[in-house]
């Protein structure tokens, strides 16, 4: 069904998460219903009446296009373009005010069409279509979508993704449109810009404008209890378009935002005309005063050093976090992440940031990537602001989240060297880590106190990092790692992956030797307590063509020795420990 909903109570469900408050002017239509769907070659390739059929979970993001009988089929599930349709009804008393249609995510890019002309596209990873002079009012309207991955129909060709991109994704999909009505004169994107250094917060926005006129812009900043602590002021005078905004407010002595303790402070900002009637209220939104900076090989958060207990973050929602905090852990690692777009749809995944803000957990997420990209980023104009689009977009949607610390712009793309005399003690200049500080460029133009790097990419970015299994190297040794970086480290080093011996030491080219290795604790005992059955398994593994992948899937050879008593709390094998210590 269509489900048609003010912004009031919207805001009020919200509210619930402690992130975003009623303003009760704008008004939302949710576009929840099942579209009408159906496949399609391309765009040239139009939709047929008989092959309608409908979408499935549009709550969920549309995965799955249902076929009618008698086209033959029940499902097509990886289909790379399709057609989707509805008919909203517009109310008449929208009219002379701004319609716009947005969609919060999109897995490919969309052709609009509206009442059977073209009004537009959206392209991934979200967007916003201005419908205002197009629609019908007091009527039902043909909304007509065509949604490809391989960038058919598209005016802009591709530039930047390329079909690796999609065996990532590996479908094509949207997350429920919305239909948002506003004034003709309103604000969007309202960024809490704080700086400690500066002592100082930026309120950064932009008021969107149909036509010529002045007004006068009111911000007020609450604190934990509701009590206004900042008040500021300005007179506009805007243009049609955008017009972007700054408001400064000087902040002698807030209340930081710290990693384990998060304090948020409330903003809400209005515009009125001369005569102080309210043209349009923002959505108030909480945020936390906090700055990321580096100094030399130290991080510096609100201007004191400070260390992250860093760990992956193993799908941990608020309840997880919780505990990890509880066991000393204070920042959680989004890792090994290789879309362009890894996007965090839904309001489940905003109340739970909302929730990470208010527990002072740091998260380090992935930011669009360059790792597809490559020297496209530099040597691509298009290719270049295609990537900027999409990181200003990325950026918009979460950095008023005080939780997301450090966004990460690749994986694995320059690979750093984990040799103690090299990590964190120079700044790589070859050609992969110029594209990594392009994009790290790009994502603090947008976000710019916050840290960026790249995963496991060595001497880049403002977290250098790289993998560190040190296996079985010697105690002494272990305890000399970081001699050299503190002596001659340029930048913070942090261990993207570190751990203690795993399956992988146990091989010599392809002879498992397990039980030779825990030999060298237990002696002729490991020897006397291999099963038959075991031995046979390892005999039959170090026979095969690519042993390591194979014990991947099979494990029965090293789950027959660990069940005659070698077990893993007694042996130095086991699996990986994933604690990444930042120094």
């Amino acid at each position: 069904m269509l489900m048609k909903t003010r912004i009031l109570l919207l805001n009020l469900i919200l509210f619930f998460c402690g992130c975003i408050f009623a303003d009760g002017i704008r008004e939302t239509v949710l576009l929840t219903q099942a579209w009408d769907a159906q496949t399609a070659a391309g765009i040239e390739d139009p939709p047929k009446s008989h092959l309608w059929g409908s979408s499935a979970k549009p709550e969920q993001g549309i995965r799955r296009i249902v076929q009618p009988e008698q086209a033959g089929g029940k499902g097509n599930p990886k289909s790379k373009s399709a057609w989707f349709r509805q008919f909203p009804e517009i109310p008449a008393e929208w009219k002379g005010r701004t319609v716009l249609f947005s969609v919060p995510l999109v897995q490919g890019d969309l052709v609009v069409f509206l009442n059977g002309k073209k009004a537009g596209e959206i392209l991934r990873p979200t967007g916003t279509l201005n419908l205002s002079d197009k629609l019908e009012y007091g009527r039902k309207n043909e909304l007509l979508l065509f949604l490809t991955g391989n960038g058919s129909g598209i005016s802009r060709k591709n530039p930047v993704y390329q079909d690796t991109d999609w065996r990532v994704v590996n479908t094509i999909g949207f997350y429920p449109p919305q239909l948002r009505v506003l004034p003709n004169t309103y604000i969007d994107d309202v960024f809490a810009n704080t700086s400690a250094e500066k002592k100082q917060l930026s309120l950064e926005m932009e008021v969107v404008s149909s036509q010529s006129g002045d007004g006068l812009l009111k911000a007020e900043i609450l604190d934990r209890e509701g009590n206004v602590v900042k008040r500021a002021e300005k007179e506009l005078r805007f243009l049609p378009g955008i017009n972007p905004v700054k408001v400064r407010i000087p902040w002698e002595n807030p209340h930081y935002w710290e990693l384990g303790r998060g304090y948020l402070y409330t903003c809400r900002v209005v515009l009125t005309d001369r005569s102080a009637s309210v043209k349009d209220e923002y959505p108030s939104f909480r945020f936390g005063f906090r700055q990321f900076t580096t100094r030399g090989r130290e991080l510096i958060l609100n201007n004191h050093i400070q260390r992250l207990r860093t760990v992956y973050s193993f799908g941990a929602g608020p309840g997880g976090a919780s505990f990890l905090k509880m066991i000393g852990y204070n920042t959680l690692i989004y890792s090994h992440c290789t879309q362009t777009f890894p996007w965090i749809p839904g309001e489940q995944a905003e109340k739970e940031l909302c929730e990470m803000d208010e527990m002072g957990i740091g998260l380090i997420k992935p930011a669009p990537s360059v790792g597809l990209l490559r020297d496209r980023i530099r040597k691509d104009p298009a290719a270049a602001v295609e990537f900027e689009r999409c990181m200003k977009l990325f950026m918009k949607r979460y950095r008023n989240h005080p939780s997301i610390i450090g966004w990460y712009v690749g994986n694995i793309t320059n690979y750093g060297s984990p040799e103690p005399t090299q990590f964190a003690q120079f700044f790589d200049r070859g050609p992969q880590a110029q594209n990594i500080e392009k994009a790290i460029q790009i994502g603090k133009k947008y976000n710019p106190n916050t840290f960026f790097y790249s995963f496991a990419d060595g001497n880049t970015g403002d977290l250098h990092n790289s993998f560190l299994y040190l296996n079985f190297t010697p105690i002494q040794e272990r305890e000399e790692w970081l001699s050299s970086w503190s002596k001659h480290g340029v930048a913070p080093w942090q261990a993207s992956e570190f751990g203690e011996p795993y399956r992988g030491n146990y091989w010599q080219g392809r002879i498992f030797l397990f039980t030779e290795y825990m030999a060298i604790f237990f002696g002729d005992q490991a020897y006397r307590e291999e099963p038959e059955k075991g031995l046979e398994n390892i005999i039959r593994m170090s026979l095969i063509k690519a042993p390591m992948e194979a014990m991947c899937r099979d494990s029965i050879c090293t789950r027959s020795i660990r069940s005659s008593g070698n077990s893993a709390g007694r042996s130095p094998g086991g699996q990986t420990a994933h604690g990444e210590p930042t120094v």
